[in-house]
Order: C-alpha cells, then sequence, then structure tokens
C-alpha cells in the first residue's frame, strides 16, 4: 500500500516536474519573442533616424546649393554693373579725347587763320 501511495506521489511529483518544465520552456519562449519584438522595434526606430537625418541632410545641401547659386548671381550682376561702367567711362574717356582733338584743331585752324592775317599786313 506505501508502494502504491508512493507511487502516486511519484507520479505527481513527475507530473509537477513536467508542468514547471514546460511552464519554464514557455516562459523563456515569451521571453525570446519579447526580445525579438524589442529588436525589431528599435530597428524600425533607428530606419525612421537614418531617414530624418537623410532628410535633414539633403535639405541642407538644397539650401547650401541655393545659396551658392545666389551668390554666383549676386558676382554675375556685380561684374556686369563693373563692365558696363568701365565702359561708361570708357565712352566718357573718348568723348571728351574726341573733344579735345577737335578744340585742338578748331585752335590750330585758329591759329593759323591770324598767323595767315598777320603775314598778309
Amino acid at each position: 500500500r506505501l508502494t502504491e501511495e508512493e507511487a502516486g506521489l511519484e507520479a505527481e511529483w513527475l507530473e509537477q516536474e513536467r508542468l514547471a518544465v514546460e511552464a519554464a520552456e514557455q516562459a523563456e519562449l515569451e521571453r525570446l519573442e519579447q526580445e525579438r519584438v524589442e529588436q525589431e522595434i528599435l530597428m524600425v526606430e533607428q530606419r525612421e533616424k537614418e531617414k530624418e537625418e537623410a532628410r535633414r541632410l539633403a535639405e541642407e545641401k538644397a539650401r547650401l546649393e541655393a545659396n551658392r547659386l545666389e551668390q554666383e548671381n549676386l558676382a554675375a550682376e556685380a561684374a556686369k554693373k563693373d563692365e558696363l561702367r568701365r565702359l561708361r567711362e570708357e565712352q566718357m574717356l573718348a568723348e571728351r579725347k574726341k573733344k579735345e582733338e577737335e578744340e585742338a584743331r578748331r585752335l590750330t585752324e585758329e591759329e593759323a587763320r591770324f598767323e595767315a592775317e598777320w603775314l598778309e599786313q
């Protein structure tokens, strides 16, 4: 009779041990699944950060390119204004030289006329 009781207790103990092992295995599987989900979340968050950083870098690159183009445009405008000013100055100098040459020719003609009149007298 004691042996039957011992056998029953042992069977009960083995069943409890089996259930404990199953519970431990289930807990380990749940822990591993939770870990996998957390890793997946971290990877998604990292990809989002990388996308945001790439977007920010693209915006910064576009801003710098726009600034560069604006600076080129301003430099071209300034060069054009400088060239126009230089051409105007050249034109004014040429006109002044022409007037001075005309005045010198007129004076030379007057001097020649006066000299001719003086010689006649």
